[in-house]
């Protein structure tokens, strides 16, 4: 059975010390126009996959009359012969290649194997290819050569977004461009389609250059999240009378994490004041603080946590300046004087409330004597 199927017919021969399955020009003569029309079906519908089951409808027809129990053998010496043009899928999702598995199915189910004509496809989208590998290199850290292939690319940004942080996944402040780019990529199960289709598109809705549209997103993405932890580091410490994360500055944070701590018996407010000193300015350290603020780890946060957040963050950093004007009824240091105004000018009142520390206080002095 295997000589007369696939030897004699010439779709299985040696070249060289190894044996393959040839493309159609290699084909016996009277084998050529079954193997024209199964490559004929594929190539005019490039822009999306074939069932099996339709190269089958289409060999049983006159002039072919292929008999269904020598269909799956041809089929799969079809598909396999022209392995470099074409993608495999089982059930809409991407093989790398054909297994057992998919060689059983394709004889039982044949409409659950689908394949995808994708050697003219990619000569025509050439540029979008070279420019998604340009950027799935600078992304990733998996190297990537010249002659890397559509999964290995694909899997290298998908990679690279998997890398990001969960909050992400949910931040709606990013940009429309780069919201489109994330649900791509979130949603990747076709590498081809991603690359070929879906970047494509959306490069010619925006008019720009997939490798620009992509490069943009990319670095959007990866910058949401420490944008976001940045913005409540610099909220938490103007909050503390802090003008800057400077290692003196992080140094007497802790100092005055130190003199305030257990004086106000507030388990959540102790605890504000332990991570305040231990901070080293990290986003570690700041994704502490926060969770502590929003009860729940940053696995858990959405895109509203980052707001709210930033509120309780600054009641509790003004908690603690707070307490520092009252750290002498425990014994420690007062490291901070608070001070009230009022007036009442032209029948309107005015009221301010101010803090000085203790570092403030030769200036202070100064502007007095002044």
């Amino acid at each position: 059975m295997f000589d007369t199927l696939l030897g004699r017919t010439n779709l299985y021969r040696k070249n060289g010390e190894t044996w393959s399955f040839v493309a159609s020009e290699d084909v016996r003569s009277d084998f050529q126009h079954i193997w024209r029309a199964g490559e004929k079906l594929l190539r005019e519908n490039a822009n999306r996959a074939v069932d099996v089951a339709e190269i089958y409808a289409l060999w049983r027809q006159p002039p072919y009359g292929v008999k269904a129990g020598v269909l799956p053998v041809f089929a799969l010496a079809l598909l396999l012969s022209n392995k470099r043009s074409v993608a495999f899928y089982r059930d809409g999702v991407f093989q790398t290649g054909l297994g057992e598995i998919d060689v059983e199915v394709l004889a039982r189910t044949p409409q659950h194997i689908s394949a995808r004509w994708m050697g003219e496809y990619r000569i025509e989208r050439a540029e979008v290819w070279r420019s998604v590998t340009e950027v799935a290199r600078e992304f990733s850290p998996e190297r990537l050569n010249d002659s890397a292939e559509s999964l290995e690319v694909a899997r290298a940004l998908v990679a690279a977004y998997d890398a990001l942080p969960v909050w992400t996944e949910r931040a709606n402040g990013v940009s429309d461009n780069a919201k489109q780019v994330r649900r791509i990529l979130k949603d990747a199960r076709d590498p081809n389609k991603v690359i070929f289709d879906d970047i494509a598109a959306l490069s010619g809705l925006r008019g720009e250059t997939p490798a620009r549209l992509l490069r943009d997103a990319m670095k959007e993405l990866q910058g949401a999240y420490p944008d976001m932890l940045d913005r409540l580091r610099r909220s938490t410490l103007r909050e503390l009378g802090s003008a800057d994360a400077s290692a003196e500055t992080i140094e007497s944070l802790r100092a005055r994490s130190e003199n305030i701590r257990g004086l106000c018996g507030d388990h959540r407010m102790e605890s504000f004041i332990m991570r305040m000193s231990n901070f080293d300015d990290s986003d570690f350290a700041m994704e502490s603080l926060a969770s502590l603020s929003l009860n729940k780890p940053p696995s858990q946060w959405t895109d509203s946590d980052a707001n709210r957040a930033l509120v309780e963050l600054a009641k509790m950093a003004r908690e603690f300046v707070d307490l520092e004007t009252l750290a002498h009824v425990n014994g420690g240091n007062d490291l901070r004087d608070s001070m009230a105004v009022a007036a009442r000018v032209n029948g309107t009142a005015a009221r301010a409330r101010f803090n000085i520390a203790e570092s403030e206080r030769g200036e202070v002095d100064g502007l007095v004597k002044a």
